[in-house]
């Protein structure tokens, strides 16, 4: 079900006559599989569980907390998904800065000085890239970002006085500024594309299962098919095996555990579905040629 003619702006009642402030929140519908930017940028960000997201004919994997940034006309559509539950936030650029018209953006500038500074915020919305438009959020960023969509919703309905729409967009650039800074692109070998729709299912579940003791035989029962079926299906479609698939989840898992907690090692290793920690030591060390201790004394940036 596409999801329908959203308000992008919402309407002063008390202070300007005629006011459409371009700045709106619109909380999600688990049953929408489509999400359309229309006439303004939008921010698609997904609070909890995963899907398969397509847009501009790319398709993409994501699990939650993440966000997605669209430019002016582009849909995002859900191909598949498991618990996923996503709001959207509307805005007009020139809410950033004056000379941020749709021409002016898509040409890239030139900008300098303080606009350059603004541009900055929102460079990405206008990118091909997916690497650029899907950001991934640290736990502490998730729920900053739930704090300010909540305050942008509150100001919007409360328009308690005549400085609500400064204060609404006071916390919109403080979003950009969040999702800018702390989002983090996706790591390659983690979550990738999906290239083949018959696959959807099997990475959806592959992503939500990870952290147990999951093996190809499984799989293949599950998705009523044989070991060397599912093995040369998942090759073709990713690039890689299975088993290097589940791999690299787990250890890019245990890369955010061990920088942005301070869950002990063990914990983590248990977390991600290891059980022997020489064995969980010994993949990390292959996967990223540093121990886990190493990797959280030199990555860790939490006191």
């Amino acid at each position: 079900m596409e999801k329908l003619a959203p308000d992008y702006a919402v309407v002063d009642r008390k202070f300007y006559v005629d006011y459409k402030m371009p700045l709106n929140v619109v909380r999600g519908d688990r049953n929408a599989d489509t999400y359309a930017a229309s006439s303004r940028y939008a921010i698609w960000y997904a609070r909890s569980g995963s899907g398969v997201l397509s847009w501009g004919g790319e398709p993409a994997l994501v699990v939650a907390p993440v966000v997605v940034l669209l430019s002016a006309g582009q849909s995002l559509t859900v191909r598949k998904s498991r618990d996923l539950d996503a709001d959207m936030v509307y805005f007009m650029p020139k809410m950033i800065n004056e000379v941020f018209t749709f021409e002016a953006l898509k040409k890239g500038g030139p900008f300098s000085g303080p606009t350059h500074d603004d541009y900055f915020l929102i460079n990405h919305f206008d990118s091909e890239q997916h690497k650029y438009k899907i950001r991934y959020l640290r736990p502490s960023t998730k729920e900053k970002i739930e704090e300010l969509l909540t305050q942008i919703e509150n100001e919007n309905r409360t328009q308690i006085d005549t400085k609500w729409p400064c204060r609404s967009r006071s916390f919109l650039l403080e979003l950009l500024i969040t999702i800018r800074i702390n989002g983090t692109e996706t790591p390659v070998g983690s979550i990738v594309a999906a290239r083949d729709p018959k696959i959807d299912d099997i990475l959806l579940f592959i992503h939500d299962s990870f952290n147990v003791n999951l093996t190809v035989e499984d799989l293949a029962k599950r998705f009523g098919t044989n070991r060397t079926s599912l093995n040369a299906l998942f090759q073709n479609a990713m690039g890689t095996s299975i088993r290097r698939y589940i791999m690299n989840l787990r250890i890019h898992m245990a890369c955010t555990l061990l920088r942005d907690t301070r869950l002990p090692i063990y914990e983590v290793m248990s977390r991600i579905g290891y059980e022997n920690s020489s064995h969980f030591t010994r993949i990390f060390k292959q996967m990223m040629d540093i121990a886990p201790s190493e990797y959280r004394a030199e990555q860790c940036w939490l006191d």
